[in-house]
């Protein structure tokens, strides 16, 4: 019996230990799971922040090549060249043929004014007087209680978005903080350059201007190259002096002939022999060169001439 019991015993003990290793083994498979399943979630997680942060690159180059900035043309701040596109703004006029644009707003009393040529807007303007110089932009009340500068003329930044063609012109340095933004935009058929007041974000006005489609081209425009002032042309200053001494040594010589020989009539031109017999000169020329050109001209031919 004892003998049984301890067989018994035994079996007991042994069973208890294969459960107890089987429970062991059941918990370091789960354990091994856990573990796998964790890395897992790591490795996946580690993904996700990779894309993250590739998605995020990818954007600001996005937004980066979208936005670009613009550069004067000729030294002129007002004719920008904004990635492909020219921008014009030195010549723009409103309805009324001039620089000056208005816009208002009655609902809150308010007139305001922008020009971009000649250092900004007037000092004087209808019920104001400007105290600051150089302002781009103008607020004014209507009822002539008061008005204020909205931004400097030289505290002006550009910007394009080349995925809307929107063209975009902030400026600061108003009264008090006051700061503007500006979106000018071209428009086909229009004749002048219209401006509206689109509302307030805080201290920034905000307005959109459209102008006529000749100041947004794909080529540099043709007109003012420093801020209002036209260029003159180097071929014009030559011709203008050439023409120049020409009177002036006709009218001189006409006056000395005249006072100090007393000539009178045709006979006061200067060497008038000279100038009766140009135009048979310049024939002449003309006629060798051409002979010339043709293989024809020899000294023989232009004595003959």
């Amino acid at each position: 019996m004892r003998q049984a019991k301890s067989v018994a015993g035994g079996d007991n003990r042994d069973g208890t230990r294969y459960e107890q290793s089987f429970l062991s083994e059941k918990q370091q498979r789960r354990q091994h799971k856990d573990t796998h399943a964790h890395a897992r979630q790591r490795h996946i997680m580690a993904k996700l922040l990779v894309i993250a942060g590739v998605l995020a690159l990818l954007s600001a180059t996005a937004v980066r090549a979208a936005t670009v900035n613009c550069q004067p043309v000729n030294g002129n701040d007002l004719i920008r060249k904004c990635g492909k596109q020219y921008f014009d703004l030195a010549s723009i006029k409103g309805a009324d043929g001039k620089s000056l644009l208005t816009a208002k707003d009655t609902t809150n009393g308010y007139m305001y004014y922008v020009q971009f040529t000649n250092n900004g807007v007037p000092s004087k303007l209808p019920n104001c007087t400007l105290q600051d110089s150089s302002v781009l932009g103008a607020q004014v009340r209507l009822d002539g209680q008061g008005c204020y500068s909205l931004a400097k003329a030289n505290l002006i930044n550009w910007a394009y978005d080349n995925s809307t063609n929107d063209l975009t012109i902030t400026a600061t340095g108003g009264t008090n903080g006051r700061s503007m933004s500006i979106k000018a935009q071209c428009q086909f058929g229009a004749k002048y350059t219209n401006m509206q007041e689109t509302g307030e974000s805080g201290l920034t006005y905000n307005f959109n201007i459209n102008m006529p489609s000749k100041h947004c081209t794909n080529s540099p425009p043709h007109g003012p190259s420093h801020n209002g002032k036209k260029k003159t042309d180097g071929g014009a200053i030559v011709l203008g002096v050439f023409f120049g001494v020409l009177l002036g040594y006709f009218v001189l010589g006409a006056v000395y002939l005249g006072g100090a020989q007393g000539r009178r009539g045709v006979e006061m031109i200067p060497n008038r022999e000279f100038w009766a017999s140009l135009p048979g000169l310049v024939q002449d020329g003309f006629y060798f060169t051409t002979a010339k050109l043709k293989g024809t001209a020899s000294r023989g031919n232009y004595a003959q001439i």
